[in-house]
Order: structure tokens, then C-alpha cells, then sequence
């Protein structure tokens, strides 16, 4: 990653406007298969990570990975909101007054 991180800084100073995306792509497939394992924490960061700098690296080719981890995060969590709404569901209620 290093290696690939300096090359990336090499070619910047070469021609400041050219788009790299190799660190890209490499960062968004570790986030992805972290997300797939549920590790949703550290797999989003690295998809966050992968992205910066925005204005370079955030495109429709990289929206389309990136948006598959946020995507899945929260339809996680509104799978666990709908067990919580069961639970809420089956808890007595208050005797009325």
C-alpha cells in the first residue's frame, strides 16, 4: 500500500489533474469485504478513506462501490430496528388509569 501510495504521489507531482485510482480501488475492495464480513466500522472507514480526496477520486465508477457498503450498513441497521420494534411490540403495556 505504501508502494502504491507513493507512486500515486509521484505521478501527482508529474501532472497535478491527472485522476490515479489505484489506492482508490485497492481501499474499496478492503472496506467491501470488510462490510461483507459485517465489520461495518473499520469497512466504511476504509471506504471513506478511499475516496478523499472527493473532488479527485469521487466519480459515478467509485459512487457505485462505495454505495454498496453504505447501503448495506444501513439496511442492517433497519433490520435491527425491526427486531427492536418486535421486542417493543410484545412488552406489556401500562394499566391505564
Amino acid at each position: 500500500m505504501r508502494k502504491l501510495e507513493k507512486q500515486e504521489e509521484d505521478l501527482a507531482i508529474d501532472d497535478p489533474e491527472r485522476k490515479v485510482f489505484h489506492l482508490c480501488i485497492v481501499n474499496l475492495v478492503i472496506g467491501t469485504l470488510y462490510c461483507a464480513k459485517g465489520n461495518f466500522q473499520f469497512g466504511v472507514s476504509r471506504v471513506i478513506k478511499s475516496l478523499e480526496p472527493y473532488h479527485k477520486r469521487l466519480g459515478w465508477e467509485t459512487w457505485t462501490y462505495a454505495k454498496r457498503c453504505f447501503l448495506a450498513l444501513i439496511e442492517g441497521m433497519v433490520g435491527d430496528g425491526d427486531c427492536m420494534a418486535a421486542k417493543l411490540a410484545y412488552l406489556p403495556s401500562r394499566p391505564s388509569k
